[in-house]
């Protein structure tokens, strides 16, 4: 939880200094629901946000370095610095649902029924 928070500490405050363009929704004080809801799932078991993602997406196990890197928009972060701050994407990790902030309800279709998304 604690790295969770830092990582939203320090995404607030490069914000703050307009480093990091875009929309920027923190998930400060609620770290502990997605601690507790990793807690249960399995590596496989696929999981789905919508907008204040960075922190499920740390718990799932995605490399705060390649968040940081999508956050600033460069080619080394999670989504190739395309998907800044609310569209991280992991297919590694199974993070499957975070990829998309628009359609969450059609990314559970997607995972309850097996299909994939092309």
């Amino acid at each position: 939880m604690l790295l969770m928070r830092k990582f939203e500490e320090k995404c607030g405050q490069l914000y703050g200094q307009q480093k990091i363009r875009g929309f920027l929704h923190l998930y400060i004080g609620q770290e502990a629901v997605v601690a507790g809801a990793i807690s249960v799932l399995k590596p496989e078991d696929s999981m789905i946000t919508a907008y204040r993602d960075h922190a499920h997406a740390i718990a799932k196990g995605m490399s705060p370095n390649a968040a940081m890197a999508e956050m600033f928009g460069k080619a080394t972060g999670c989504s190739k610095g395309k998907g800044g701050s609310m569209h991280f994407f992991d297919k590694s990790k199974n993070d499957d649902a975070t990829k998309t902030l628009n359609k969450p309800i059609i990314n559970l279709v997607f995972i309850l029924f097996g299909f994939d998304e092309r």
